[in-house]
């Protein structure tokens, strides 16, 4: 279990709404956004859709891999969330789940000052919502914090899309 200082921001939050393989957000007044992670999916460039494609076309275990990566990361997520905010873990995980975890520990030691965790945050502006894993206090500094499990590290022309993510919840 850990120990971390919570200090919840009070504000409505928005209502996930799950239509057609992507997420909407409905807002306290009653509009309906989609997430960041939809209008990115939509708005993918045609260069990255056809590697994606290239990539299933080429692997015999493409489905199984993508299912995989799917649960794990969701897997991960839950214990990240159950770890920062003290919740006992008692659903059962797989080994690489837990392996996923245990790396991860010595950057969620550096997390503090939780504001809160799921946090569907949307912009009246921007016309978008999407839900924050994490706004807290990392190395001192407020953070938006999402988690990524990858394979591999990755470089950072790959990331575009996560810094985007990051930049539509500020």
């Amino acid at each position: 279990m850990s120990s971390y200082n919570h200090i919840p921001i009070n504000f409505q939050q928005a209502k996930l709404i799950e239509k057609d393989n992507a997420h909407y957000y409905e807002t306290p007044s009653g509009e309906i956004f989609p997430s960041i992670t939809t209008i990115l999916q939509k708005t993918m460039s045609i260069e990255k859709k056809e590697s994606l494609q290239n990539w299933k076309d080429k692997e015999v275990a493409a489905e199984y891999i993508t299912s995989e990566a799917s649960t794990i990361g969701t897997e991960t997520h839950k214990l990240i969330e159950n770890y920062i905010n003290d919740v006992r873990q008692t659903d059962e995980v797989r080994l690489l789940t837990v392996a996923h975890f245990n790396n991860l520990i010595p950057f969620l030691q550096k997390i503090d000052d939780v504001h809160g965790t799921e946090l569907r945050l949307y912009s009246d502006t921007m016309k978008l919502a999407g839900t924050s894993d994490c706004i807290a206090k990392y190395d001192g500094e407020l953070s938006i914090i999402d988690y990524k499990t990858k394979r591999s590290n990755q470089k950072e022309e790959w990331m575009t899309d996560h810094f985007i993510q990051g930049t539509a919840y500020a």
